[in-house]
């Protein structure tokens, strides 16, 4: 089964969140490469969290990046919930940037749009 890759504006069309759903970690890798300018800096290489069900990857100045590990997450009831888990990070992440402290309604519709964007 090949890496499923999505994106979901959030609020408009300056903030983004990028996912990827699936277990080929060469081409998550390949993906990573193109979206930041150095994965191997930091925390961002794939390696450093392959054994886990699912990641937020976020430098400064790029848009969050959400994983969810098929290899690890055995069951859809699995999936859905680390893609919720990690789309409240990504959320989170981006109300941080723009200095935003609400986390009600519009945070709660911006983890959904990410969630939704998988189905």
């Amino acid at each position: 089964m090949k890496n499923k890759y999505y994106q979901v504006p959030i609020l408009n069309d300056e903030y983004w969140v990028y996912v990827c759903v699936g277990r080929d970690y060469s081409d998550l890798t390949k993906k990573l490469e193109k979206h930041f300018d150095d994965i191997h800096d930091s925390n961002l290489a794939p390696d450093a969290f392959w054994d886990k069900r699912g990641r937020i990857l976020r430098k400064k100045g790029y848009a969050p990046y959400i994983f969810v590990n098929l290899n690890t997450c055995k069951t859809k009831n699995e999936i859905f919930a680390t893609l919720a888990h990690e789309s409240c990070h990504a959320i989170d992440e981006i109300f941080n940037m723009i200095g935003d402290n609400n986390r009600d309604e519009l945070f709660a519709h911006s983890v959904g749009a990410v969630v939704r964007g998988y189905v």
